[in-house]
C-alpha cells in the first residue's frame, strides 16, 4: 500500500510538473516551445536549416493546436481508473483482468476533441515535412543519407543477430 501511495504520489507531480510546463503557459511561450522542438527534430536529420526552411517552421507552428489540457485530462483519468482497480477489494486474479481489459482499450478511448487535435497537427507537420524537403540543400540530402543509412545498418545488425 506505502509503495502504491508513493507511485501515485510521483505520478501527481509529473502531471503538476506538466501543467506547469506545458498546460500553465502563454501562447507566445507555447509557440516558442514548438519552433524551437520543431527545428531540433528537422535539424537532428538534417543538419542546419536555412532561413526559408525556419520560416517554414514559425509559419506552421502558429498552425499547431494545443493538446496539452487535454491530454493531461486524459493522463488524469488513466490514472483514476488504475487507482481504483489497485485499491479495489477484488482478488489479485479480478484485478489482473480488470486491467488488461483497460489497458487493451487504452488507445480507443481519446476524446473526440484530442483526436481531432491530433489530426490537425499531424496535417500541419506533414505539409511542413513535404516543404522542407522539396528545399533540401545537397548538404542536407547528404545529412539525411547518412542518418537514415546509421538506421538501416543498426536495424540490419539486429535482425541479423535474432
Amino acid at each position: 500500500a506505502e509503495q502504491r501511495e508513493e507511485l501515485f504520489d510521483s505520478i501527481d507531480e509529473k502531471n503538476e510538473d506538466f501543467y506547469d510546463d506545458y498546460v500553465d503557459i502563454d501562447e507566445s511561450d507555447r509557440v516558442e516551445q514548438y519552433t524551437e522542438t520543431t527545428i531540433d527534430v528537422f535539424e537532428s536529420w538534417l543538419g542546419d536549416l536555412t532561413d526559408k526552411q525556419e520560416q517554414a517552421v514559425d509559419d506552421a507552428v502558429l498552425q499547431i493546436k494545443s493538446s496539452a489540457a487535454m491530454r493531461l485530462q486524459q493522463r488524469r483519468s488513466w490514472q483514476e481508473s488504475i487507482r481504483q482497480i489497485l485499491e479495489s477489494d477484488a482478488d489479485k486474479e479480478s484485478k489482473g483482468e480488470q486491467l488488461r481489459v483497460f489497458f487493451q482499450g487504452f488507445k480507443t478511448s481519446k476524446q473526440p476533441q484530442l483526436a481531432a487535435a491530433a489530426a490537425a497537427n499531424k496535417q500541419v507537420f506533414a505539409s511542413l515535412t513535404a516543404e522542407i524537403f522539396q528545399q533540401l540543400s545537397a548538404e542536407q540530402k547528404a545529412y539525411f543519407i547518412s542518418r537514415t543509412n546509421k538506421y538501416i545498418t543498426i536495424f540490419t545488425e539486429l535482425a541479423e543477430n535474432r
